[in-house]
């Protein structure tokens, strides 16, 4: 998995008001990557178990705030593989990440790290 493969177009996050008129933005589960500048290296890797959209809209201040400019983000089946591919994401970028934390598991979900070589 890479980061351009499989993931929806490159937005700016200024944009993300403007959801609603974003076709590939879906208020499913998924899992996105920051950066802070168009050919930037990966900053920052999170996941919504629930509603990607509605958790992009809620965090927006704070995700600009934070000085990432630019999106991608790709739809998951549920909670579990959001959070599977948000692990993938984190140890494919974790070199270049500003916030060096590992995903956490869904809430009451008992899914580990699918990085064999990973603890969490």
């Amino acid at each position: 998995m890479t980061a351009k493969a499989g993931l929806g177009r490159l937005s700016q996050i200024r944009m993300i008001r403007e959801l609603s008129w974003h076709e590939d933005m879906e208020h499913r589960p998924g899992v996105f990557l920051l950066r802070e500048t168009r050919d930037g290296a990966v900053k920052y890797v999170g996941y919504s178990e629930r509603d990607l959209r509605e958790y992009m809209l809620v965090k927006e201040d704070e995700l600009t705030g934070r000085r990432f400019d630019f999106y991608n983000h790709r739809h998951a089946e549920d909670g579990d593989d959001a959070f599977e591919m948000a692990c993938m994401f984190y140890h494919q970028y974790v070199k270049t990440l500003k916030r060096c934390l590992h995903p956490a598991s869904p809430r009451g979900s008992s899914h580990g790290c699918p990085v064999h070589s990973c603890r969490v």
